[in-house]
């Protein structure tokens, strides 16, 4: 199984995200100001918290189910290709805790748009993603332990320096 490690420097912009036997991709988290601060990580849209993420596939909404149940074609957005980052805490889901604080949503994606970061782990080159997601899905995925839910890998996030105690 692949474990990639994101690397966070506080003080500078971007940050690295490095997968073994694939590559090294320029990356950040956070919008500003929280940009990579994981100082700030308790807040919403700061960055991702350390820690330790499985990566899945989206979970799709229930509109969404029900449309495609019924036949409706759906266009296909930006998103689809997206993956999730669930943490590996007490409750493999989309929703953490972090200092006290409830976090949820997080993605490994390209930059699109604006280029802001809502907490996710947005890759600056969307090349670059496109190159790493098809390595991900061009290996077996497994299931999660005592889950059914498959994973192409691991992310643990850390900080390359000091977390300070102030946001």
């Amino acid at each position: 199984m692949l474990i990639c490690r994101f690397e966070i420097n506080s003080s500078k912009k971007s940050a690295k995200l490095i997968c073994p036997g694939i590559g090294t991709f320029e990356a950040f988290t956070g919008k500003d100001p929280y940009t990579n601060r994981l100082e700030c990580a308790h807040i919403t849209y700061a960055p991702i918290p350390p820690g330790s993420y499985w990566i899945v596939d989206r979970p799709v909404g229930l509109i969404k189910k029900l449309k495609k149940g019924v036949g409706i074609k759906l266009k296909p957005t930006l998103k689809d290709d997206w993956f999730a980052l669930f943490r590996v805490d007490n409750k493999i889901d989309d929703f953490t805790s972090y200092n006290s604080n409830e976090r949820s949503l997080f993605s490994l994606h390209p930059k699109v748009g604006s280029g802001v970061s809502l907490g996710c782990i947005t890759l600056t080159h969307k090349s670059e993603f496109d190159f790493l997601r098809a390595k991900l899905l061009n290996q077996e995925p497994m299931n999660i332990p005592n889950t059914s839910i498959r994973t192409y890998g691991i992310i643990l996030v850390r900080a390359l320096d000091s977390i300070k105690n102030v946001c």
